[in-house]
């Protein structure tokens, strides 16, 4: 039976990886913020060819389309 626990990574590694996530997660914020004000749209996002993008939640996308709440995203 596989076992759940996490890789074991050097330090270097983790720092290395940690500091790759945070990357990822302010560039999806910046994207989110120009989804908001309407600089980029939401086919702009779809067909980018980041990484970080592409794995940015679907929901999250929507909701920081201006007119979309969240229970509408949800519904969506």
């Amino acid at each position: 039976m596989p076992s759940n626990n996490p890789p074991e990574l050097s330090k270097s590694d983790r720092i290395k990886n940690g500091l790759l996530a945070v990357a990822a997660r302010k560039e999806r914020a910046i994207a989110k913020e120009k989804i908001s004000k309407q600089v980029l749209s939401v086919f702009d996002l779809i067909n980018s060819s980041s990484q970080a993008i592409k794995r940015m939640k679907v929901s999250d996308l929507l909701e920081a389309t201006p007119g979309i709440s969240s229970r509408r995203a949800f519904i969506i």
